[in-house]
């Protein structure tokens, strides 16, 4: 990865331009399938060991929202956020595994979806002198998925069906890290969707 980095930065022929795109893409699709199978090795193993810090909520969100702007662009999408104003400044957790979770929906999402929007709505839920409920939801205008195969795309290693694995790639791994990690930091994670009308996390 860091070679075809470096090579990008040198003079290059158009031709040679895409042939260190092509390393480069590659080699970033194996690491991201790497990344999945040892943290989803890390779930089911039981050695996920939750953090707990203090961490500035709103720039969480602004920073999960900016990591996916250029892709989203790339595309022509919209990428919107709604951000309930009664959310706390500052919240105890693992702010590393929530931003694994919101930025592994909002990948899926930008990557489903040909046109139209992805949007992060965060709203306060619920809370009880410190101790807050927060829902969190990412919508898309994407391919959605029928409503057979809805509940196997938490399961390790699926996808809504094998079309989907060759046009879009992946492990099939990432929403069953997600539903794990979820499930881990005492949350609850649900599907609605209508094929070819988009989908709701």
């Amino acid at each position: 990865i860091g070679v075809a980095s470096l090579l990008s930065d040198t003079k290059l022929d158009p031709q040679q331009k895409e042939f260190v795109e092509i390393i480069d893409n590659s080699s970033q699709s194996l690491m991201t399938i790497i990344d999945d199978i040892l943290d989803f090795s890390k779930v089911e193993a039981g050695k996920v060991e939750l953090a707990s810090e203090t961490y500035h909520f709103r720039q969480l969100l602004k920073d999960v929202i900016s990591l996916h702007t250029v892709k989203a662009q790339q595309k022509n999408l919209q990428l919107l956020s709604d951000i309930d104003p009664k959310l706390p400044a500052e919240v105890q957790g693992d702010e590393g595994r929530l931003k694994q979770v919101l930025n592994n929906l909002l990948s899926n999402a930008v990557k489903f979806t040909e046109r139209g929007h992805v949007k992060l709505l965060v709203s306060l839920h619920e809370q009880n002198n410190d101790i807050a409920q927060v829902r969190f939801r990412v919508v898309d205008s994407g391919i959605g998925i029928a409503k057979e195969h809805q509940q196997a795309v938490f399961e390790r290693f699926q996808q809504a069906d094998g079309s989907t694995t060759r046009k879009y790639g992946g492990t099939g791994l990432g929403l069953a890290i997600c539903a794990q990690l979820v499930h881990i930091m005492g949350g609850d994670i649900k599907l609605t969707s209508e094929l070819g009308l988009g989908s709701c996390f």
